[in-house]
Formats: C-alpha cells, sequence, structure tokens
C-alpha cells in the first residue's frame, strides 16, 4: 500500500470529466513497445542477425524496461505547448535516449552495456534511418499523448 506521502508526487491517471485519463498509460506503451524493437535491432545488428528466442526475449524485455526507465527521466520535459515545450521535448527526447540505452545495456550485458549501449543506438540510428525515424514518430506520439494529457488538468 502507498503511503499518502507519496500518492500526490505520482501521475494521476484517473477520469477527468468525461476524458479517459490514458494519455501517460498510452504513451508508456507505446515507449514500452518502441525500447523492445530498438533494443532488438541494435542487438541483432551487432550478432549479426541471429539469437536465440531466450535471449531475444531477454534482450526485448530489457529495452522495455529501459526504455520505461527513459520515459520516467524525461517525462517532466514531454507534454508542454509551445516553442518553448518543443525545445523541452527535444532535450526530453535526448534525455530518454542516453537513459535508455544505459539502462536497457545494463540489462542486456551489465558492464560492457552500461559503457558501449548508447553508442551502440547512435551507430543502429544513423545506420538504419527507419529507425531513426520510427524512434523520432515515437516521441512525438508520447510528446502528443502527454500534451493532451496535462491540458486536461491532470494532476501530480
Amino acid at each position: 500500500m502507498m503511503s499518502a506521502t507519496l500518492t500526490p508526487k505520482l501521475p494521476s491517471l484517473r477520469r477527468v470529466g468525461d476524458q479517459p485519463g490514458g494519455g501517460l498509460v498510452l504513451a508508456s506503451a507505446l515507449v514500452l513497445v518502441s525500447g523492445a524493437a530498438m533494443s532488438l535491432a541494435v542487438v541483432l545488428r551487432l550478432s549479426g542477425g541471429s539469437l536465440s528466442l531466450s535471449y531475444g526475449l531477454w534482450v526485448a524485455l530489457s529495452g522495455a524496461v529501459g526504455a520505461w526507465a527513459g520515459l520516467g527521466m524525461a517525462w517532466r520535459d514531454l507534454g508542454w505547448p509551445g516553442t518553448k515545450g518543443i525545445l523541452l521535448a527535444v532535450r526530453g527526447s535526448f534525455v530518454f535516449a542516453m537513459t535508455s540505452a544505459i539502462a536497457g545495456g545494463s540489462l542486456v550485458l551489465p558492464i560492457f552495456g552500461t559503457m558501449f549501449a548508447p553508442f551502440a543506438v547512435i551507430v543502429t540510428l544513423t545506420a538504419i534511418p527507419a529507425a531513426a525515424v520510427g524512434l523520432a514518430a515515437t516521441l512525438a506520439l508520447v510528446h502528443r499523448r502527454l500534451l493532451l494529457w496535462r491540458a486536461r488538468g491532470a494532476t501530480f
């Protein structure tokens, strides 16, 4: 059970008016799927294109957990309106990408993954432009969902 002092600091997923409070939930789902796909793309590229099923599942799970950690670090910068909101979203996207790479890489390969995962993600994004477009589109959708979530008057 959560204490009463911690509860107000967490994002609210409750309904506001007649609108469901699913903006943060949908943003989290998008990030989890994107993180799993990106980690598989990076590891498949580095391994030459083949993984065992159990290791592939571990890589996907690690990428999803790393991406969720990245969202946890960057969600305060995402979802704000205007030009300042776009600049904050760019900063949040960078924080998201680096945090996700470090956290996911640490789970996949504890010492070397922590050090080399950010570089491997950057190399993969430059080598596979579709992955870069997919990541940018996912972060734009997350920004939009959080913008709608914040506009509904969601409280912290």
